[in-house]
């Protein structure tokens, strides 16, 4: 039984037709694949930062540990929220707005997680320690 059949142009003389049992093929501009949106980069860190601030955030006691280091938490924020927010990164096509505001969320986040007011006046790089920015990391 053929539940739904779809034509495809592949530069040949007559269109090849697929069919498949689970239902109607139909066709879209945009899909999520494996966690990320492939046709638009915009939509997929669009959604990336919700999902990156919710991972900062259900992280929070480990952020107010007083007996883990600074090292420990950079590394455990590279780990584990840096990874969301630069998640299918290599696919994205970056401007120089696009890699500010990756570099301005990450930064943001990475205060939280240190617990580092912007009052402080520390400069990036004092932030960050040994790890890596945003944008290094891509």
């Amino acid at each position: 039984m053929v539940c739904g059949e779809i034509t495809a142009d592949v530069g040949v003389q007559e269109p090849v037709t697929m069919s498949v049992d689970a239902g109607p093929i139909v066709k879209v501009d945009d899909f999520r694949y494996l966690g990320g949106w492939l046709k638009s980069f915009d939509d997929d860190f669009r959604h990336r930062v919700p999902q990156d601030w919710q991972a900062c955030n259900s992280m929070w006691r480990v952020w107010k540990c007083p007996t883990l280091s600074r090292d420990c938490k950079q590394m455990l924020f590279q780990a584990l929220v840096g990874t969301v927010l630069l998640h299918n990164a290599e696919t994205w096509t970056t401007t120089r707005a696009l890699e500010r505001c990756i570099d301005g969320i990450y930064t943001q986040l990475l205060r939280k997680a240190l617990d580092i007011s912007w009052q402080q006046h520390m400069t990036n790089e004092e932030l960050c320690g040994k790890i890596p920015s945003a944008m290094h990391r891509l």
